[in-house]
């Protein structure tokens, strides 16, 4: 559900953000869409946990709202621990992505605080 959500989204972004840098190479775009495809995932995750715990001034918008609309979170799918484990893994896969990429040095920022948030909302 996240993959095909948000984790689509992005990939086509980090697809065409490729596309504008490096031109028509296809290895380059595979892997932006695969590196896309784990920033995503890990977005949604981030908006679900803090759905479910920020309050309205942090968020900027009414939390609870999926709940109270019946939304498919990750916490419908799996445990907290294991999406501690999961997103540790999706991380490293980012990084491991992310050096087969020009300028790697270049997507660590939005991993590290993508990688932040996730842990502060994670109690």
């Amino acid at each position: 559900l996240h993959e095909l959500k948000t984790g689509e989204l992005f990939s086509l972004s980090c697809e065409l953000g490729t596309l504008t840098a490096t031109g028509l190479r296809p290895d380059f775009l595979q892997i932006a869409h695969e590196w896309g495809k784990l920033f995503g995932f890990l977005f949604q995750i981030l908006d679900d946990l803090l759905d479910r715990s920020a309050t309205r001034a942090e968020l900027g918008k009414t939390p609870g709202k999926d709940q109270r609309l019946n939304r498919k979170t990750i916490f419908d799918f799996t445990t907290e621990k294991e999406i501690r484990t999961l997103c540790e893994k999706h991380f490293e896969e980012m990084r491991v992505l992310s050096k087969k990429l020009p300028a790697p040095e270049a997507l660590e920022p939005g991993i590290s605080k993508l990688k932040k948030n996730i842990k502060l909302a994670l109690p």
